[in-house]
């Protein structure tokens, strides 16, 4: 694994139902991450994945920016998002539930744009040459196990007033596109399917891909391993379900206690919405907003 850059981890945002929510930092809603776009040079693939041209375009300040979450978080009625800046603070952006985009298809997955970088002073954000695409995936020789680490909001120990992401680990469980029916949506969600112990409040965290390609450098006539850094991190997509199994409940001697009594058992494996699902959203010409036709209905607020 990597040592995980810390834009990854300051690009984190947690969202709430409102902005008071926000400031006090309740148990409520999900996660999110913050997305650069440009149409510049400095888009360029080749460019943007060195970890000299990482920070050359956080300090530019010239990249539109969007939040990111998983749809069924803003859906369910927490579209207001908490940022952390990179001198440690916090500030609420209290965005509007029709202010968010949600993927025509249905994929869940929703964006909101920001404004520039500009606007939003010493912030970090996942450059959009990190987002994996499908032919990425397909040619990168990602094999079941290949590493997968994410980033998210575990409620037990959140930060409340600040942001304090936590690190999870895992690993591709298969390495090619799976249907998992949302039974928010009602559809068949395009998933990749990862081994990575996700919980509640995690919906809508960025996960990563990592492709450990090895490296030998000569220097001073020593052959030295260097394992490479930036160039081989993509995101993967976004963490929307843990895929649960249902588990009878039992008496002490071990028998079911009753055929309709049965408990979720939260199995390990997650669902991720396909990086290239985002990349559709982020270029969508003609947007669908909650509360739309064919977008579902806000409920109550709850965590995931």
């Amino acid at each position: 694994m990597p040592t995980i850059d810390a834009v990854f981890l300051q690009s984190v945002v947690y969202l709430y139902p409102d902005a008071d929510a926000a400031k006090r930092g309740v148990g409520a809603g999900g996660t999110g991450f913050l997305v650069g776009v440009s149409s510049g040079l400095n888009a360029d693939p080749a460019f943007a994945r060195t970890p000299k041209a990482m920070r050359e375009i956080q300090a530019s300040g010239s990249w539109a920016l969007y939040a990111v979450t998983a749809a069924h978080v803003v859906v369910l009625g927490c579209p207001v998002v908490r940022i952390s800046t990179r001198d440690g603070k916090t500030r609420v952006l209290d965005l509007p539930l029709n202010a968010w985009q949600l993927h025509p298809d249905g994929d869940d997955v929703a964006v909101c744009s920001i404004g520039p970088a500009t606007e939003h002073g010493r912030i970090a954000f996942v450059p959009e040459p990190f987002l994996l695409s499908e032919e990425d995936f397909a040619d990168q020789g990602f094999t079941p196990g290949s590493e997968v680490f994410f980033v998210g909001r575990f409620m037990g120990y959140d930060g409340q007033q600040r942001n304090a992401p936590s690190v999870r680990f895992g690993n591709l469980a298969i390495a090619e596109r799976v249907p998992v029916r949302n039974e928010k949506s009602g559809i068949s969600q395009e998933s990749i399917l990862v081994e990575m112990r996700s919980l509640p409040g995690y919906s809508g965290s960025p996960v990563f891909l990592y492709n450990p390609v090895e490296q030998f450098l000569l220097k001073d006539d020593e052959l030295l391993y260097s394992p490479n850094g930036l160039e081989n991190v993509w995101l993967l997509g976004v963490d929307w379900c843990h895929l649960t199994s249902k588990e009878p409940v039992r008496q002490k001697d071990g028998s079911p206690l009753a055929e309709d009594l049965f408990v979720n058992q939260n199995s390990g494996m997650a669902g991720v919405v396909p990086a290239w699902k985002l990349a559709q959203l982020l270029h969508e010409k003609e947007p669908t907003h909650p509360g739309s036709a064919g977008a579902p209905k806000p409920d109550a607020a709850r965590a995931r």
